[in-house]
């Protein structure tokens, strides 16, 4: 993934948060698909962060969506 996104890397990241929903590691997620582990865990947070943040939503509700 490069500083600007593609459908492509929006379609990992999702397939990433799934893995992270269900209760990979995100060791593992990155062992299967190639990339570092930090780099999973910086994506997804991000994402999850961001719904945190812009989500009208409690915090905890939020936050229940995820892993």
């Amino acid at each position: 993934m490069s500083n600007v996104t593609t459908r492509e890397d929006d379609e990992m990241v999702l397939k990433w948060l799934r893995y992270r929903y269900h209760g990979f590691t995100t060791a593992s997620i990155a062992k299967v698909h190639g990339f570092r582990c930090a780099r999973v865990r910086t994506a997804t947070n991000r994402v999850k962060d961001d719904d945190i943040k812009y989500s009208q939503e409690p915090r905890t509700e939020v936050q229940a969506a995820y892993w």
